[in-house]
């Protein structure tokens, strides 16, 4: 939660100087809704903007967030990394 923010704002900046991201969630030991929410938004942007952001296929707990929600094949897992 605390960090969500910070990714947020980090992840405008990058998008407004069109900026390519791949997000690495490999490493990630926890995350939660408020950080699933922040890569949700980001996916969402990116969709929509056509900047180009993409994330890992991410750590076991990052995977089971996803799965637990449903979102399985919906984000943009960047193909190398899995």
């Amino acid at each position: 939660m605390a960090s969500a923010p910070t990714v947020t704002a980090a992840l405008q900046r990058l998008r407004e100087q069109g900026e390519h991201v791949l997000l690495d969630l490999d490493a990630v030991g926890f995350i939660d809704m408020s950080g699933l929410r922040v890569v949700i938004a980001a996916a969402r942007d990116g969709s929509r903007d056509g900047w180009s952001f993409r994330i890992t296929r991410g750590s076991p707990q990052v995977r089971r967030l996803i799965s637990l929600v449903e979102l399985d094949g919906q984000l943009p897992v960047d193909g190398s990394s899995e």
